[in-house]
């Protein structure tokens, strides 16, 4: 039987944003809850959770060149070599999630299948198509794509490669061991007549949720607590990905189901889950905003009185189930695995897709009639803790583990990009300095790490006879999994780094990764290191010996090959980034940028008014030089966007020393 000491490797996109991340992160959490033994490697760390781990992708141009020459994720490389990463090599079964999304290279599936069982759950159509997430009413996907009639569907590219990236497919799930997991009937019926996947065994398991969590809660409590109208009927309705305008979602129906019910019935108030925009029409739509708190999620649904959910495309959407745990019937089109959770007149209303007289006339007998509403919502209910509690969606998880490991054979592959054993540099030999003070776990790191319980000298690192120097000045909040993720990811680079993840006081991300890599030459490539910042940075033994007194003072120095973690794997707060970055006190500081960042900036108390001499935009150019005549006069650069363009401007009239990049690289 399948036991606790085994452990499961969920693989995402990312770990929070979207449908399929919830599902994955939901998994792993409840799978930790119970037995201890669940991780998640993601191309896009979001949370700050140690059991989730980014691994090395590839900067924004690759992803802007597969898109231009039509091949999805064909570019990115760092997917080769998770074969050898950490987790993949302690785990005992992988659990992929959604393989699109800027991160994973197709052909790097069918050395990864074959090094551990893999079970796989499709969370819409992007593996037996060959490029969209949803085909619509196109069906080239059963006879090998190409003629792509829109190449603008998520995700979109710009010349069409779809009937190579389909035969591609084909090729790589040939080669692979694969157990596909569709959470709908409507999705394994497509993927048994696909010649692409059917194969492979297809099992049906929900996507499950939370009952503890969402769970009905009194409504005119709810409703009071979130300033909500007591005396109207409130319509709940999903915005994620461009609010009530989103089209898969079925934005179109719903602005033309309020639009009708304006004239027949005001007493009604549309609840607009995910959107943060003030787009009121007539006072008749209330927008909660993006949600990551599933306590208020639950809290939002159980003030509804019914949910509207008129979406074209879509396979088992988690907003149905989860309004449905916290007693809200559903209204929506019969798209896609839709009408495996709701059933007609039983729990909720289904009309065909687009018919939007029929959507209006289900919607209208449900809000005026609270005897059916009350009916569906008891039913809805008893549903959802009958098919979509976790206890019984992990019984069937592990059932499928147990199953996956059973039947798999490992293969090693000699056709693949990846080496079927791990080479002398996928494990590095480290000296680290006070590596035990930071408690930065190493997770039995098949390599060596020596630790010195002091600062290191060019003896001591010469002696050592290591590849890479660690010397962190123990200024950032460190992931445990820091030294780990960076050294799997070593290919002889000069410096390999992390982002860091600033956030404010309350621990929100402060608009987007910092980076201790800047560009100064576009022609060669070449790149300053910020030394300062040396918690995030892993040098190369040579680069270590020859810099190793600008790097123990924090000065900046010039590297010719530079790559790292697009996830922040350090953290510290906008306060400390910004001492760390300026640590002598300015005599004056000056904040460049005048938008909504730089008013943030200063509204947060992250940056002491008193030192504020001011703030200067392009409009105050010309004054410069006498604003900054005292070189103990420095500015900082507050802008998301325009970070790279303002330094250039400002570097013809002040040296490197007076200005203060917040985000540094900027791609």
């Amino acid at each position: 039987m399948y036991d606790d000491v085994q452990r499961i490797v969920h693989i995402n996109t990312n770990d929070l944003r979207g449908g399929a991340a919830k599902v994955a992160w939901r998994l792993m959490n409840w799978q930790n809850e119970t037995a201890n033994r669940a991780k998640m490697i993601v191309g896009n760390k979001e949370s700050t959770s140690i059991d989730v781990v980014p691994f090395y992708t590839e900067p924004v141009s690759t992803k802007m060149r597969a898109v231009e020459e039509g091949y999805l994720d064909y570019h990115f490389a760092g997917s080769d070599r998770l074969r050898e990463h950490f987790l993949i090599r302690e785990g005992s079964v992988l659990h992929l999630h959604n393989l699109h999304g800027n991160y994973f290279n197709p052909h790097s599936l069918n050395a990864l299948t074959n090094s551990k069982p893999t079970i796989w759950t499709l969370h819409d159509m992007h593996a037996i198509t060959g490029h969209c997430a949803y085909s619509y009413s196109c069906e080239r996907w059963m006879i090998g794509c190409g003629e792509c009639p829109d190449l603008k569907t998520y995700p979109a590219i710009l010349k069409d490669k779809s009937d190579v990236m389909w035969l591609d497919k084909n090729r790589i799930y040939e080669q692979s061991q694969l157990t596909i997991v569709t959470p709908s009937s409507w999705l394994k019926k497509l993927v048994e007549k696909s010649s692409l996947l059917n194969r492979h065994p297809v099992e049906l398991i929900f996507n499950g949720v939370d009952t503890r969590i969402f769970n009905p809660r009194n409504k005119f409590e709810m409703r009071k607590k979130h300033g909500l109208p007591e005396d109207k009927i409130i319509i709940g309705s999903v915005a994620n990905g461009g609010g009530i305008q989103n089209k898969r979602k079925g934005g179109y129906y719903i602005n033309e189901v309020i639009n009708r019910l304006k004239t027949t019935n005001a007493s009604v108030l549309f609840l607009n889950i995910g959107d943060f925009r003030n787009t009121d029409v007539d006072n008749m739509v209330w927008n909660s905003g993006y949600i990551q708190d599933e306590e208020r999620l639950a809290e939002l649904y159980s003030t509804m009185d019914v949910f509207l959910f008129p979406s074209v495309a879509d396979n088992c959407p988690l907003v149905i189930s989860e309004a449905q745990a916290c007693g809200v019937p559903i209204v929506s089109f019969a798209t896609g695995g839709i009408p495996d959770l709701v059933q007609h007149s039983e729990d909720g209303i289904v009309v065909p897709t687009g018919d939007i007289s029929a959507l209006v006339k289900g919607l209208e007998a449900v809000i005026e009639n609270s005897e059916i509403r009350n009916t569906y919502s008891s039913r809805a209910l008893k549903k959802a803790i009958e098919k979509y509690s976790y206890d019984k969606i992990m019984k069937q998880y592990d059932r499928l583990y147990e199953k996956s490991e059973k039947k798999f054979r490992p293969i090693i592959l000699t056709d693949v990009s990846v080496s079927s054993s791990p080479s002398s540099k996928a494990f590095p030999r480290v000296i680290v300095q006070n590596h035990q003070e930071l408690n930065i776990s190493t997770f039995t790191y098949p390599g060596e790490i020596i630790d010195y319980p002091g600062f290191l000298t060019e003896e001591l690192i010469i002696e050592s006879k290591a590849e890479l120097v660690y010397i962190p000045k123990g200024n950032m909040n460190i992931d445990p999994y820091f030294l780990k993720s960076l050294l799997s990811q070593y290919n002889n680079q000069e410096v390999v780094y992390s982002k860091i993840k600033v956030t404010r006081k309350d621990g929100t991300v402060f608009y987007k990764w910092a980076s201790p890599i800047t560009y100064i030459d576009r022609n060669k490539f070449t790149n300053t290191v910020n030394c300062l910042l040396s918690d995030c940075l892993i040098f190369r033994t040579d680069v270590a010996l020859k810099n190793l007194g600008k790097i123990n003072n924090g000065q900046q120095i010039v590297v010719n090959y530079a790559s790292g973690m697009n996830d922040g794997l350090i953290n510290t707060t906008v306060s400390n980034f910004i001492k760390i970055k300026e640590p002598e006190k300015p005599e004056n500081l000056y904040i460049y940028g005048a938008g909504r960042h730089t008013m943030d900036l200063i509204a947060s108390g992250e940056i002491n008014g008193d030192i504020i001499a001011g703030i200067i935009d392009r409009d105050d150019i010309s004054r410069i030089p006498e604003l900054f005549s005292n070189p103990a006069n420095k500015v900082l650069i507050s802008s998301v966007t325009y970070e790279q363009e303002i330094y250039e401007q400002l570097s013809e009239y002040l040296t490197n020393d007076q200005i203060i990049r917040f985000y540094g690289q900027h791609v």
